[in-house]
């Protein structure tokens, strides 16, 4: 696959994409020929969205498998970003090379750093190159390393943990972790803020509440109206940053608890990260009455026990 990076741009992916995306004739040969009138290395770049899962050539059509619900014109960093979430979160034929790059990329100060040899700048050139331009590593010229960007460190670290990591990295990933949730929470803010733009009596009586109290089991507290609009009521909301592929997220004891006694007035949102600051909010998921998602019967949902609290009985 190295040949192949070292001829891949983004300009050109981007081509196809608006090519197959927003073409009334989806015919190979005539998006072939569109193609090769506005970019190179068609057959490239068809191998790679063809790889990703992106693009399908069925029946000499070719068909598009974007995300439609992403807002991608004339946003070059949300297409970017969708492309950097495949790549390192979904299972792909790029993935073990990707990763025995980052994989080199150590944790200094409050950044992970590679400084290359030489032999191993050449070598890897095109995929370094590539992920340069989509913005997932940076070149720091004065002082001759590459970094991770502060804005993919969510979906950077959500590779490298399944691998073992010392301490501070794990308080790296937390602290990281801590950010992102705040975006997240912030951007829900605005979510609700937009949903009960019918009166500002309600956005006003929305509490940030994760900033007052950390274990109250939900993050925010807004509202709903009944049916007669005569009563108020609440809506406890638990916010959760989640990759696109597959919603998966950690809950705890106490939120558990907190949707059990809340019941139908406790919401689960599980927003899609693109990258650190910027959210998927019309993929957003909310589940009204979580605790179900934990009964053995429950199909939908796979769960996992990370965790046992132990004690000696005697």
């Amino acid at each position: 696959m190295k040949n192949l990076f070292d001829k891949i741009q983004f300009n050109q992916i981007k081509s196809l994409f608006e090519l197959v995306q927003y073409s009334n004739d989806l015919d190979f040969e005539y998006i072939r020929n569109r193609y090769k009138e506005m970019s190179t290395n068609f057959d490239g770049v068809l191998k790679f969205l063809n790889s990703l899962g992106l693009i399908e050539n069925k029946a000499n059509q070719l068909i598009s498998h974007f995300d439609l619900s992403l807002d991608l014109d004339n946003n070059d960093d949300i297409l970017k970003g969708y492309i950097i979430n495949i790549l390192l979160s979904k299972e792909n034929s790029f993935i073990e090379e990707i990763k025995d790059y980052l994989n080199n990329f150590k944790l200094i100060g409050d950044l992970y750093k590679y400084s290359p040899k030489t032999k191993d700048r050449i070598s890897i050139s095109g995929l370094r190159n590539f992920l340069i331009e989509l913005g997932l590593i940076e070149y720091n010229i004065k002082n001759n390393y590459y970094v991770v960007s502060e804005k993919y460190t969510f979906l950077f670290l959500e590779m490298i943990k399944r691998n073992q990591i010392s301490q501070r990295k794990l308080e790296y990933i937390l602290n990281k972790k801590y950010e992102l949730g705040l975006h997240a929470e912030y951007k829900i803010l605005e979510y609700e803020k937009e949903r009960l733009s019918f009166s500002e009596n309600l956005i006003n009586e929305i509490k940030h509440i994760a900033l007052i109290d950390i274990n109250a089991g939900y993050d925010i507290l807004s509202w709903d109206k009944n049916e007669d609009n005569s009563n108020l009521i609440p809506r406890y909301i638990e916010v959760k940053a989640v990759t696109d592929n597959g919603y998966s997220f950690y809950w705890s004891r106490n939120e558990f608890g907190m949707a059990k006694e809340k019941k139908d007035r406790y919401f689960l949102y599980l927003l899609p990260v693109i990258n650190n600051n910027l959210f998927n909010i019309n993929r957003l998921k909310i589940i009204q009455d979580p605790s179900h998602i934990l009964k053995s019967e429950n199909t939908e949902w796979q769960k996992e026990v990370e965790n046992f609290h132990i004690w000696k009985i005697n």
